[in-house]
């Protein structure tokens, strides 16, 4: 493969992560974290919750925490790809993670159903 060609495909990859995986992935998490306030937080009392609301809690959690995006975690992270030959950034890549975010949201929402359907 040409440099000019890994290039592109690296291009690609890093536009489909802007634009589609990470979109993609807020607003799934928006989706399961409405419908856990509405299987588990209402049924308590508390008011309901638009989605951008959903959206603002997990902002808001995922900023104080921050697990696992430490520049060291990063960094160790791509070397460990690197060392087992998969430090690929080609589109097929970025098309799997989407795959894998969609996955766990679905993953996340299975199992919130069933916990909801149980009570």
């Amino acid at each position: 493969m040409s440099l000019d060609r890994r290039t592109e495909s690296g291009c690609a990859a890093v536009l489909w992560q802007f634009f589609v995986n990470i979109p993609v992935g807020i607003l799934l998490r928006g989706w399961v974290i409405l419908s856990y306030w509405a299987w588990f937080i209402m049924p308590l009392g508390a008011p309901a919750i638009g989605f951008w609301h959903a959206l603002g809690a997990s902002a808001l959690v995922g900023y104080l925490t921050m697990q696992g995006m430490s520049y060291e975690s990063i960094k160790l992270k791509a070397a460990q790809l690197k060392a087992h030959g998969l430090d690929s950034t080609g589109l097929g890549d970025a098309v799997v993670s989407l795959l894998w975010t969609t996955l766990i949201a679905l993953f996340f929402m299975g199992f919130g159903w069933l916990y909801a359907s149980l009570m």
